[in-house]
Formats: structure tokens, C-alpha cells, sequence
């Protein structure tokens, strides 16, 4: 993330103090001025979820600082195709938790609570990694040649997910994914 100040952050507990070990967290935060609003508290599941996404947005922040495009080594998760329900069954419940977190998106990204949304940038200050944290599921969207790249965070489970497919549901996937990393990083990248 980038700012105008140059004051560094030191990152707080749930409890309302410094963290323990006193270092950065996964994004480079520079404070601006000091938080107007409290940010809500989140269940033990949820705090996992949202510490895989941001963990997996720090490592592609990273890459692109280091000048690496997004490679195998950070291509985790399971890669599920939305249009064999076969493959989709093993690991979520139906297609509608897919279609929940389509719709979802796009509002949440419209109108994003605080600490909903953190933003990667390159070294040029240019947007490359979007995380977008909704209530059951956290997003996490990167920019990739000539598609973008985008895993889904579940509270059900502990993985994330690729999906891919040509049907309906896919193409809604993709477009909502476009739409997320246009809407949050003003449509540049």
C-alpha cells in the first residue's frame, strides 16, 4: 500500500494494543492519520480465512515488487470446474455458494465496510493484488497477463479455489472478477 506520510504502523492485536512481535504486517502500511472508525471483530473461522487470503496477497505483492510474474509456486489451491458437478461436490456444498459470493461481491466491492478491502501495489504504485473480505468468504484477485487470476477463501474449509469452466456460472465468475479489481482499484491496472 502506499501513502503520503512516513510514519510506519505498528500493526494491532484484537485487544486494542501493539502486536507482539512489533513487526509489519503482511502489507507494507504507512499511517496516514490515525482510524476514525473501529473495525468489527471476527470469529476464530473467520480470522483464518482472512489470514490465508492476506498472506497469499502479500506473497503475490511480493513477486510483482521482486519483478516476478505470478508463477507455480504460488498457484495454490484447488482448481474446481463449475461446470462438472462432480468436481464442484467434492468441495463445496452446491453452485449456490458460488453464485452467493458473485452476487455478494459485487456490493461488497461498491460499498466496502472498513477493513474489508486491502490493496497490493508494485513499486511503481500501481495496483497488482486486490483482497476483498466478505462475511463468509474472502477474495483475493491478481493481475495477471491476459486474464486476471482470482482465489476464493470459504469459512467452510481452509482451502482456497480456482474456478474455471465456459458455462454460465464461469463466465458470471469472470466478469464479477473483473468488475471487483475495476471497481477497487478505480480501473487501473
Amino acid at each position: 500500500m502506499t501513502s503520503t506520510s512516513a510514519e510506519p504502523a505498528v500493526p494491532a492485536t484484537p485487544g486494542g494494543g501493539a502486536s507482539r512481535s512489533g513487526q509489519p504486517g503482511p502489507f507494507p502500511v504507512v499511517v496516514v492519520r490515525a482510524a476514525a472508525v473501529t473495525l468489527p471483530s471476527y470469529l476464530r473461522r473467520q480470522r483464518g480465512r482472512q489470514r490465508g487470503a492476506n498472506e497469499l496477497a502479500a506473497a503475490l505483492t511480493d513477486r510483482s515488487r521482486a519483478a516476478c510474474v505470478p508463477g507455480h509456486a504460488l498457484d495454490q489451491g484447488f482448481w474446481i470446474n463449475l461446470d462438472d458437478p462432480h468436481d464442484y461436490l467434492l468441495y463445496l456444498p452446491d453452485r449456490q455458494v458460488v453464485d452467493d459470493l458473485i452476487r455478494q461481491a459485487r456490493v461488497l466491492a461498491a460499498a466496502p465496510p472498513p477493513g474489508a478491502v486491502r490493496i497490493g501495489r508494485d513499486r511503481r504504485g500501481r495496483p497488482v493484488v486486490v483482497v476483498l473480505h466478505g462475511p463468509c468468504w474472502s477474495l483475493v484477485v491478481c493481475r495477471a497477463h491476459p486474464d486476471l487470476a482470482a482465489w476464493a477463501f470459504l469459512d467452510a474449509n481452509q482451502y482456497s479455489f480456482r474456478f474455471h469452466g465456459v458455462r454460465e456460472l464461469s463466465v458470471d465468475w469472470d466478469e464479477m472478477i473483473a468488475d471487483v479489481y475495476r471497481t477497487l482499484t478505480g480501473g487501473t491496472g
